[in-house]
């Protein structure tokens, strides 16, 4: 077992560093949500250089659902949930 150490959010300022860290590399952060529909779903989470601005959308069997949010509303989703994103980020290479 390897000692790299895997980031988790575990403070809104780590949020918040997640966050800048979609905006700076211009990627798409995806994890899957149990609780979504019936079966869960997966959230996106991007920055939109065209409109200037983050948007979460959500998808499952049948359904997609997408909204556009500021900075600050950002960093409030990823701290609250953390608890799916972390889980995701065990498994990731995303930072």
């Amino acid at each position: 077992m390897s000692g790299a150490r895997v980031f988790q959010i575990r403070s809104k300022e780590e949020a918040r560093y997640l966050a800048g860290e979609i905006k700076c590399c211009g990627k798409s952060f995806h994890y899957y949500s149990p609780l979504m529909g019936l079966s869960g779903g997966v959230v996106t989470v991007s920055w939109q250089s065209e409109q200037k601005g983050y948007s979460i959308s959500s998808s499952g069997s049948g359904w997609c659902e997408e909204k556009e949010i500021t900075l600050q509303k950002v960093v409030e989703y990823l701290w609250k949930e953390r608890k799916f994103i972390n889980a995701e980020l065990r498994y990731d290479e995303f930072v």
